[in-house]
């Protein structure tokens, strides 16, 4: 036997027409096909495994990034349309306009008589054109006292 390493690991099939062995030391041959079979499915089983949960691991990533970036494109989509179609002031404390309101009922009130006392249906108005007109109660002019029956009007 000489001293280079790799003459002492390794019998060459072509030498002596046999399965490659390997000598683990001195005195134990290990057949080289059964020694690479032993650690090698683990491993494969455990690269898989690392590989599917890398896999898993990214996809959900990307999901997460598509997802972020979904809903701040929808937030800026928000504040365009909130600017563009604000009504905010559509109906809080205004004059009763018959072409924006719809009077449900009059409710007596210290307000003058005609104007929007309460609100029961948001309206809507898209650039000046009314698409749902708001449900409101208009304050009427508080009734006088009934006469009492000792009194006369004379």
């Amino acid at each position: 036997m000489s001293n280079n390493s790799d003459e002492n690991t390794r019998v060459s099939a072509e030498q002596d027409g046999s399965v490659p062995t390997t000598v683990d030391s001195p005195g134990s041959v290990v057949p080289e096909a059964e020694r690479a079979s032993e650690p090698a499915p683990h491993l494969v089983a455990l690269l898989k495994q690392a590989e599917d949960e890398a896999a898993g691991l990214k996809d959900a990533w990307l999901r997460a990034k598509a997802e972020t970036e979904n809903v701040r494109k929808q937030a800026q989509n928000d504040i365009v349309r909130t600017h563009k179609y604000a009504i905010e002031r559509f109906a809080a404390g205004e004059k009763y306009d018959p072409h924006r309101h719809q009077a449900m009922t009059m409710i007596e009130s210290d307000q003058r008589a005609g104007t929007v006392v309460q609100v029961f249906q948001k309206g809507y108005l898209l650039n000046d054109r009314v698409l749902r007109p708001a449900l409101v109660a208009v304050a009427k002019a508080a009734e006088a006292p009934p006469a009492s029956p000792g009194e006369t009007g004379r």
